[in-house]
C-alpha cells in the first residue's frame, strides 16, 4: 500500500506543478530504461567493428548452412537475385 501512496503523491504533485505553470511549461514523468549488454555487443568487442559489420556490406559472406547449400545448388546468380530482392535476409 505504501508504494501506491507514493505514486499517488507523485501524480498529485505533477498535477499541481502543471496547474501552476505558465502556458509554455509542462511537467511530465518519464520512465527511461536501458537494455543490458547483448551478445552482439560482446561479439563486436571481441572481433572488432570492421569484422562485425561485414554482413552489412556483403550478405553473401554470412550465409547459413542452408544458404550455402542453396548457393551450391542454384548458383551465385540466383542467390544474388534473392538477396537483392529482399527474399534472403538474416
Amino acid at each position: 500500500m505504501r508504494d501506491r501512496a507514493q505514486w499517488l503523491k507523485l501524480n498529485k504533485y505533477i498535477r499541481y506543478l502543471n496547474e501552476h505553470a505558465d502556458a509554455k511549461t509542462q511537467f511530465k514523468v518519464l520512465y527511461l530504461g536501458r537494455h543490458g549488454q547483448g551478445y552482439h555487443n560482446v561479439a563486436e568487442a571481441k572481433y572488432g567493428t570492421a569484422a562485425w559489420d561485414v554482413s552489412q556490406t556483403s550478405p553473401m559472406l554470412v550465409l547459413s548452412k542452408i544458404g550455402a547449400d542453396m548457393n551450391s545448388a542454384t548458383g551465385p546468380s540466383s542467390m544474388e537475385q534473392m538477396v537483392s530482392s529482399g527474399r534472403m535476409h538474416d
